[in-house]
């Protein structure tokens, strides 16, 4: 193989790992010069995680108008470091406030699943789900 077709093939393995930087990072040994029948190889694998989370919906059932508040819970040792977040409330309603400053009010009834996902400084992602169900407001007598 020549050593210009090696070269697009090391650009294009790069290519993809960075696009995916949430599951794992791997670096390639440059071919020794003289071999051009040689291949990129790998050098060191090292995977990175974020620490498992989970979202809690409070309260996560009753009558609408419905103001939910969510928390984000660390669910391993580590309490993850995000630098940007983003929730989708399952409404279309989405929003990048920080975890201690959320709340969402449901005006219609319906089930929802709201997503909340945290990117870490490295580009690293977290994602979690909860359900919010809102029910039809019920008249006083």
């Amino acid at each position: 193989m020549p050593l210009r077709r090696l070269k697009l093939l090391r650009a294009a393995a790069v290519t993809i790992f960075v696009a995916l930087p949430v599951f794992a990072r791997m670096s390639f040994a440059q071919a020794p010069t003289g071999e051009p029948n040689a291949s990129p190889t790998p050098a060191a694998q090292e995977t990175t995680t974020v620490p498992p989370i989970g979202l809690r919906a409070m309260p996560g059932y009753g009558s609408v108008p419905l103001t939910v508040g969510f928390a984000v819970l660390a669910l391993g040792s580590g309490q993850p470091d995000f630098a940007a977040y983003h929730w989708n409330f399952g409404d279309g309603s989405v929003s990048a406030l920080p975890p201690e400053m959320i709340s969402h009010t449901y005006k219609k009834p319906g089930t929802y699943i709201v997503t909340f996902t945290g990117i870490t400084r490295d580009g690293r992602l977290a994602t979690a789900l909860a359900s919010v169900t809102a029910v039809p407001s019920q008249p006083i007598p």
